[in-house]
């Protein structure tokens, strides 16, 4: 069977979870991302949007916080002292304020141009990635704050109140799962104990989930 056939069924082994249907979450082994949700919640301001996710984007796990480094740099008779902050270019819309305007003075485009964004959360860095033996089990977890072994909720609620953002609840977020088990097993089969851990670790090194501990 070739690799790429996966694309043809891949909805039947990925899932995509709110606060709606957080129960619906499968209890099987899998990996795991959580997503802000971009959703537009003002007609008439998108720069202000914009900066408001980028906000929640611009976070490191190692200072549990902005990403500020100091560094000193050493010379034979000099020492060269740094401060260091990766930030985001505010935005620059030129003519698509013009269409944003048209749009959100049209109800019918409005809905299109939020629904849209919307369904586009999963293009942004996901803010975690984890693994489990089973999804629906992790889920709760990390929406009660029972993740103790590498607390995500603890680190994005507190940063997301202190910086004011709308949904600053991991249940504001967007769970999105893959089923990692196999849909039949032979008596031929290897186990493999932990090939969720190694899905994990892989994606982790590739995506570069901003709230996760490397």
């Amino acid at each position: 069977m070739s690799l790429n056939d996966i694309w043809r069924n891949v909805t039947e082994e990925l899932g995509f979870y709110t606060k709606d249907t957080f129960d619906y979450v499968p209890s099987v082994p899998g990996i795991y991302a959580w997503f802000y949700p971009l959703i537009i919640t003002s007609r008439e301001d998108p720069i202000k949007f914009i900066q408001e996710v980028n906000t929640i984007l611009n976070y490191d796990s190692l200072t549990r916080d902005l990403p500020i480094q100091n560094a000193r740099l050493e010379f034979a008779w000099k020492n060269i002292h740094l401060n260091i902050m990766l930030n985001y270019k505010d935005p620059t819309m030129g003519k698509f304020l013009e269409i944003w305007d048209m749009a959100s003075s049209d109800e019918e485009y409005f809905d299109l141009l939020r629904r849209s964004v919307l369904k586009a959360s999963i293009f942004m860095p996901p803010l975690y990635v984890g693994k489990a033996k089973s999804l629906y089990r992790r889920c709760q977890q990390h929406l009660l704050g029972r993740d103790d072994e590498n607390n995500f909720h603890r680190r994005f609620t507190t940063f997301a109140r202190k910086n004011s953002v709308v949904f600053d609840k991991v249940s504001d977020l967007i769970f999105v799962c893959i089923r990692t088990e196999k849909e039949e097993k032979s008596t031929n089969d290897k186990n493999v104990d932990d090939i969720e851990g190694l899905v994990e670790e892989v994606i982790k090194y590739l995506a570069k989930p901003l709230y996760s501990i490397k």
